[in-house]
């Protein structure tokens, strides 16, 4: 089904986004939206569902990185689009990052929100969680996220210089 919402006028720009984005997660379950992938890859991006635009809220979403034993996981944080709703020192919307397949697994980051990118993490296995949470709101300034992640053999050095 498609939905089409044209604006009137500047001032209700804001009503015709709201209600675009109320008709897209009444038709497309926000819920499952983008959540709960598997990568396997040797390197590749996860994005936040909706990226680059706003995110839906009510997320509880698990992006799998598996790789061939032997690798270990890179994951670089991107700034161009980093931001998760954050309110003081709190964080309302998050992503964790968890060394193995699961939240069992030795915490590698986080909660890790608002617009400061997180370091590069490197994981001490083939595997990587990572799990992103979004509350009940919906504020049109969460751009979300993108993380590189890459596949690097165990026992290799890299360098990594940042400008």
């Amino acid at each position: 089904m498609l939905v089409r919402v044209l604006p009137v006028s500047a001032g209700k720009m804001f009503w015709s986004r709201v209600v675009t984005w109320a008709c897209l997660l009444m038709f497309s379950g926000a819920a499952s939206q983008g959540c709960d992938k598997t990568f396997t890859s040797a390197s590749g991006n996860i994005r936040s569902p909706g990226y680059s635009g706003a995110y839906p809220p009510n997320l509880d979403c698990t992006y799998l990185i598996q790789q061939t034993a032997g690798f270990v996981v890179r994951l670089e944080f991107y700034q161009g689009w980093w931001w998760l709703d954050k309110e003081g020192e709190s964080c309302l919307d998050y992503i964790q990052v968890y060394d193995g397949d699961s939240e069992t697994g030795p915490l590698l980051g986080g909660p890790y929100c608002g617009d400061t990118r997180p370091p590069a993490l490197f994981s001490t296995q083939n595997v990587v969680m990572i799990r992103f949470h979004s509350d009940n709101k919906t504020y049109y300034g969460n751009q979300g996220f993108n993380i590189g992640y890459t596949a690097i053999r165990k026992g290799q050095i890299y360098l990594y210089i940042y400008t």
